[in-house]
């Protein structure tokens, strides 16, 4: 029999990108699962686009928040609702190559592993950029701190992992949250070297200052780190963080969609 997935998607004014990311989705070739939709109050046509979706597919299941409650609380209402096995995360502007799920799900299980991550693709506006973004074979707590090698858009996770570990949406950067508070529970991390997501570059976290800000808030009050550890991390954060955004992107070459 096979495993069941359930495809955790927050929505909120993404009437642009929504209808790409979902029939990503709709192409798969491992069928076996459900999408879980979730407009979260948008102001513009998403919730129509995805009432016309939802009637063209039986596997998408939509709902809608009865006011806005942010990303955090909009994915941890989808865990709540899932019924598979695994869970993977679908941002509203993102999209999967059409063996996503298939691999990474054999990867996993070959791997033993409870959390599964995949390199990616990232694009700019109109597709003006694509930078192959690879990612480490395994991750560990204190080198996830360094760098959030782990994008939400790219993971498979074994729903058991999920019960008691929610996103927190005291912080900015939830998910990487969540996985640093998975990494700590033991909970294997493996990467799939093959880039099967393309990454929306921009959204909410463009604005590099902020993010910075954001980062040492999570080592200091999260963490709770010291001063001196810290410092350490935020470094190879702020060192990682040129390398991938800048480096990466004016020397690497553009990749065939």
């Amino acid at each position: 029999m096979q495993d069941l997935i359930s495809i955790i998607v927050p929505v909120y004014n993404a009437s642009n990108t929504v209808e790409k990311t979902i029939q990503s989705i709709l192409k798969q070739s491992y069928t076996h699962f459900e999408v879980i939709v979730i407009d979260d109050c948008s102001s513009d046509n998403s919730f129509e686009i995805l009432e016309a979706l939802e009637k063209i597919d039986k596997r998408i299941i939509l709902y809608k928040n009865e006011k806005n409650l942010g990303v955090s609380q909009t994915r941890n209402y989808g865990i709540s609702k899932a019924k598979g096995e695994f869970i993977a995360f679908l941002d509203s502007d993102d999209e999967w190559r059409e063996n996503k799920l298939e691999l990474q799900l054999q990867y996993i299980k070959k791997q033993q592993a409870d959390l599964c991550y995949t390199a990616y693709e990232m694009v700019g506006e109109k597709d003006s950029l694509g930078v192959y973004c690879s990612v480490p074979a395994q991750v560990t707590y204190k080198e996830l701190l360094k760098e959030n090698s782990i994008l939400c858009s790219s993971v498979l996770v074994r729903k058991s992992r999920l019960k008691e570990m929610p996103f927190n949406s005291e912080f900015f950067h939830e998910d990487f949250v969540l996985w640093l508070e998975l990494l700590k529970e033991g909970c294997k991390a493996v990467g799939f070297q093959e880039s099967l997501v393309r990454y929306q570059k921009g959204g909410r976290s463009a604005d590099k200052l902020q993010a910075s800000k954001n980062r040492w808030i999570i080592y200091r009050k999260c963490e709770q780190l010291g001063r001196l550890g810290a410092v350490y991390y935020f470094f190879h954060y702020m060192i990682n963080g040129i390398k991938k955004y800048y480096v990466k992107t004016n020397s690497s070459k553009e990749i065939s969609t």
